[in-house]
């Protein structure tokens, strides 16, 4: 069971033209007020489905489903179980999506420099109408944008930890700690994941 002050790894599992996506995100348990001191794993998840989890489909083709969120403890020695919750939450975008390997991407900044303190996060099943010769439109700037403003917002935990909230963080395998993301940043050039290819991560 994660503690206040624990870092977080939040695995949302997802599914276009049959094949699996799983995009990574980083937290850290806080307290936002009360005297609770931790909260499950499966609650954490369940939360993050609801807040942003419904976030995540809003810039994504119909195409895509979210199928499964996993919470886990980042550390090469984990310190608790990993928990999960069933989601089923599908893509708003009324298009096709572009193949699995496409995806258009958003930047994490701290407030530190050097490539520990920065990340990145590759959203899935781009609408094929998103983009011109690789490039994301306006539109889509938009839409991606106020997902990333979510992505850089923390996640009270009022229905299963009341009083407890989850910051986004930037985690660095090298120093197995994390930093707290300051902004996250839509970028506008499409980029491919080759874990998405046809055969590759069913």
């Amino acid at each position: 069971m994660p503690t206040v002050g624990q870092d977080l790894q939040v695995n949302a599992i997802g599914q276009v033209y049959g094949q699996m996506t799983v995009t990574t995100f980083f937290y850290k348990l806080e307290v936002e007020s009360g005297v609770l001191e931790s909260a499950t794993a499966d609650g954490i998840a369940e939360e993050w489905a609801n807040a942003l989890g419904s976030s995540m489909i809003d810039p994504v083709s119909h195409d895509w489903k979210l199928r499964r969120v996993e919470v886990r403890d980042p550390r090469t020695d984990p310190g608790w179980a990993s928990g999960e919750y069933t989601a089923e939450f599908t893509g708003v975008v009324a298009q096709d999506s572009c193949p699995p390997t496409v995806a258009m991407v958003v930047t994490r900044r701290s407030d530190q420099a050097g490539r520990r303190y920065r990340g990145r996060v590759f959203i899935p099943a781009v609408p094929v109408t998103y983009h011109v010769e690789g490039e994301l439109t306006g539109a889509a700037m938009v839409a991606l944008q106020a997902f990333a403003d979510d992505m850089a917002t923390p996640i009270l935990l009022t229905a299963t930890a009341p009083g407890l909230k989850i910051v986004p963080s930037i985690w660095s395998k090298v120093n197995q700690a994390s930093v707290p993301i300051v902004s996250c940043l839509a970028r506008p050039i499409l980029r491919s994941q080759r874990r998405r290819e046809i055969g590759v991560g069913k």
